[in-house]
């Protein structure tokens, strides 16, 4: 995160928002109870959302529910295909569809995961 937070400052506003944000999509995250159990991924998803958040921030985007949204979809995403990469059978795949089942579909989006 170090390169992405290199020589900048937010102002009181834009920290608030941050902080918000990132507990709301924390939250909303620990509630779908698809999360990875143990510690160090636990943290790494924990980094991801917040570089998520931050950039959606640094390009403009101020309203808290497209970023809760947007970075829980970005995560689900990357859930999504690290269980292809990691090669998932095709009977735990649907069950890793289901991480975050409160968002739409990516294909709603227009986004493709390759599986």
């Amino acid at each position: 995160m170090d390169l992405l937070l290199a020589n900048k400052t937010f102002d009181a506003e834009t920290t608030q928002l941050l902080g918000s944000t990132f507990d709301a999509t924390w939250e909303r995250a620990k509630a779908s109870d698809s999360l990875p159990t143990d510690k160090a991924h636990l943290l790494s998803v924990r980094e991801l959302l917040a570089k998520f958040i931050i950039a959606m921030v640094q390009q403009g985007e101020k309203n808290p529910k497209r970023l809760v949204d947007d970075a829980l979809l970005r995560l689900r995403i990357i859930l999504r295909h690290d269980a292809v990469v990691d090669g998932t059978s095709k009977s735990n795949k649907s069950q890793n569809e289901q991480v975050l089942p409160d968002l739409p579909p990516t294909s709603a989006f227009n986004l493709r995961v390759n599986e």
